[in-house]
């Protein structure tokens, strides 16, 4: 999640907060977040570097696809936040009947 947050607008800034309800400790979180920031700059580096005159051909190509991207980013937050509430309650569940 964290290596592919750093591509979509918004979720970059989203990362600490997930990685928190996720109970990520802060030394993996700095690993990962580390790396997803390497293979931003890399991609985007070199990407610009390779692709060079073509930029602009794929971007009319796959620019309708931003719908997309953002309705798969959505879902998976959705996914997320379902799956965090139900580990809470599965805990309170837990705790409460001990």
């Amino acid at each position: 999640m964290l290596l592919v947050a750093r591509f979509l607008d918004g979720f970059r800034q989203l990362n600490g907060i997930a990685a928190g309800m996720l109970g990520m400790g802060w030394r993996r979180f700095s690993v990962f977040n580390a790396l997803g920031a390497l293979l931003w700059t890399i991609c985007w580096g070199l990407g610009v570097y390779l692709l060079d005159r073509r930029i602009a051909d794929l971007h009319l190509h796959y620019g309708g696809l931003q719908f997309l991207a953002f309705a798969g980013a959505l879902s998976a937050l959705v996914a997320l936040v379902v799956y965090v509430m139900r580990r809470g309650k599965a805990r309170q569940s837990a705790k409460s009947s001990q």
